[in-house]
């Protein structure tokens, strides 16, 4: 019920409470930007499949990128307002918006938007989750741009040497795979199993108390890691430069 959007959604903003106001602009906004969302993620994943292999220039691909950015941060938004939303309620929340909106896509082609609006919430759910356990040990969080969020930015967390971008995997193979692709970057996996999750969108305080150790844990690792590897390039610059 939490998550019924109806006609009447533009009339209740200027007759509800704020918080019910705040609750159907989100839905709007959400609304109005997963248009853009699908039509990106269908472009996407037709690029990759391209047998011809003509593929995207690097402006498409960044714009459909930005597309699937800013739907995410819209979808974020409520998802914020909301903290008894679970991962089911949301999928069938947008889910439902679109098959409202397209209504004539073929059943192969709502099975892989559907795929895709769920892995697009268990990244935000990621997201979230490690944000909440910086939080309780102590760290600053900040939320990133639209386009800091392109560069794989998921939060900016204050350490001793200032504000650095971190990027959170629920998926250890996926943060490792960053970590090779992109060694320069703070890649950490958020340590909660499956069964904890379970269909939650955040940790409760408990389950946040019980897994921040391990949380730690990981950000030391990945901490001495991202240090050795930035200590590592400015040796060889240093070098090069003597050289030069």
């Amino acid at each position: 019920a939490a998550f019924a959007l109806t006609a009447m959604t533009l009339v209740e903003l200027g007759t509800t409470t704020e918080g019910n106001r705040t609750h159907c602009a989100d839905q709007l906004h959400v609304a109005a930007t997963l248009p853009d969302y699908i039509r990106a993620q269908n472009n996407l994943t037709s690029a990759q499949t391209d047998e011809y292999g003509y593929g995207l220039t690097t402006e498409e691909r960044r714009a459909y990128v930005r597309d699937t950015v800013v739907f995410n941060h819209a979808l974020e938004s409520l998802i914020d307002n909301d903290s008894g939303a679970t991962f089911n309620e949301v999928t069938k929340f947008v889910y439902g918006m679109y098959t409202q909106l397209l209504p004539r896509d073929t059943p192969e082609q709502r099975q892989a938007i559907k795929k895709d609006i769920e892995m697009t919430l268990n990244g935000i759910r990621g997201e979230i989750i490690g944000e909440q356990l910086l939080e309780y040990l102590g760290y600053d969080t900040e939320r990133p741009t639209v386009e800091d969020d392109m560069r794989g930015i998921d939060r900016h967390v204050y350490f001793e040497d200032g504000w650095k971008g971190v990027d959170f995997k629920i998926d250890p193979k996926m943060a490792e795979k960053k970590r090779l692709k992109r060694p320069g970057s703070l890649t950490l996996t958020v340590p909660v199993p499956d069964d904890v999750i379970g269909t939650k969108l955040r940790l409760d305080s408990k389950d946040v108390a019980t897994y921040a150790p391990y949380f730690a844990t990981e950000l030391a690792r990945e901490w001495q890691r991202y240090s050795a590897y930035k200590a590592r390039i400015e040796a060889e610059r240093a070098t090069h430069g003597a050289q030069g």
